[in-house]
């Protein structure tokens, strides 16, 4: 059975913005973002937000709803995007290693158009607008495959139109300047100055990110479905024992020194680790807790 997983660190855009908000954070980096939809919030309510990640498919959203101020899909662009275009040809085995695994053989052969009409588009931000909304359809189809009485049979074009459609309210204009970095997060921090930055700490265990919606689909983009997610995430991601999560942690709050400010996503059982090493490079802790999942060490 594929594992779709819920993540054991919550992160809420809108507990991001109150903490932003109480410390006077004008700009925001998160180095380690995966799906920037957080990002977007905080850009909607005014504030300068950057964020860079390993993965490329996660960067190509943020090209599209975090550096993007105003190009959207029109309804003519969308239908080039997920229909199978009559007289053109697609490679018929580019994802054939999933048929009968996780999709169906239509399903594969639409993955396949999909992948190459979005190469066709114009701009950064309409390809990652592209590239969310097949996403939401992408993950619809996996969830069907768990839990197939629970929803409903919606075609493929049908299916992806109205995801893609969706992803214009994403779109808006805060008047900041906001970018998206393909990269390290180590890479990133160097770069990118700002008020605030949200650490990831490692996990000790697999991270959010073994969940097959996010692996697959970096699959899909690169158009290999063997493609190996791992090397590109750790070690930032993982960590074997508790020395090396604490050597790869520490790295990242030895760079993260330049900011005024840093908030930790964290949990109930990682809390007091991660408070702990953060009181031997920052002078002030306090803590904001939402849920035993949802906890924020804010250091200064």
């Amino acid at each position: 059975m594929i594992e779709l997983r819920e993540g054991k660190r919550r992160k809420s855009a809108s507990h991001l913005y109150e903490i932003c908000r109480a410390h006077d954070v004008r700009s925001v980096l998160d180095p380690f973002m995966g799906l920037p939809v957080h990002l977007n919030y905080l850009k909607r309510k005014g504030i300068a937000v950057h964020g860079a990640d390993p993965l490329e498919w996660f960067v190509r959203v943020g090209e599209g709803i975090v550096v993007n101020d105003s190009v959207i899909l029109r309804d003519f662009e969308i239908g080039e995007i997920v229909e199978v275009t009559p007289g053109r040809i697609y490679p018929p085995d580019r994802f054939r290693a999933w048929e009968g695994v996780f999709f169906t053989d239509e399903q594969c052969r639409y993955l396949s158009a999909w992948h190459e009409n979005v190469k066709g588009l114009r701009s950064d931000g309409q390809t990652g607008l592209a590239i969310l909304g097949l996403w939401w359809a992408f993950a619809y189809w996996l969830q069907k495959m768990v839990c197939p009485d629970d929803l409903l049979d919606v075609a493929p074009s049908e299916l992806a139109y109205a995801y893609i459609r969706k992803t214009e309210r994403w779109v808006g204009d805060n008047a900041r300047h906001n970018t998206i970095f393909h990269g390290a997060p180590l890479e990133a921090m160097q770069r990118v100055a700002a008020d605030a930055v949200i650490l990831t700490a490692p996990e000790l265990e697999a991270d959010d990110r073994s969940d097959a919606r996010t692996w697959m689909w970096e699959a899909w983009w690169k158009g290999n479905p063997y493609q190996n997610v791992a090397p590109h995430i750790a070690p930032a991601a993982h960590a074997a024992d508790r020395a090396d999560w604490r050597a790869a942690f520490a790295e990242q709050l030895e760079t993260a020194r330049k900011y005024p400010l840093a908030i930790v996503p964290t949990s109930a059982g990682e809390r007091e680790h991660v408070e702990t090493l953060l009181r031997e490079y920052r002078s002030s802790i306090r803590t904001r807790e939402f849920s035993p999942e949802e906890i924020y060490v804010i250091a200064s």
